[in-house]
């Protein structure tokens, strides 16, 4: 910001009205490239689109009508292991 028009950073936020923290932290996000979007955590022993598919078909396949997340997670879980 001021460094391109060779002012003060204090002019320079006094006239565009805003505070001299928030055009540091602006200038400093602009000279960073942004990180690519990921699912927090560890990778699990299969990927998001396999797991889908597997619960998918477990519900499917269960006996059982409104089963919970804790059978069909038990299921899934001796399934891949």
């Amino acid at each position: 910001m001021s460094e391109e028009l060779k002012v003060s950073l204090k002019r320079t936020c006094r006239l565009a009205g805003v505070s001299r923290s928030a055009a540091c932290e602006r200038r400093r996000h602009a000279t960073r490239a942004p990180k690519p979007r990921c699912r927090p955590g560890p990778v699990g022993a299969m990927s998001d689109k396999e797991l889908l598919a597997e619960i998918r078909r477990v519900l499917t396949d269960s006996p059982f009508i409104g089963e919970g997340h804790r059978k069909g997670g038990h299921a899934c879980a001796a399934t891949v292991t």
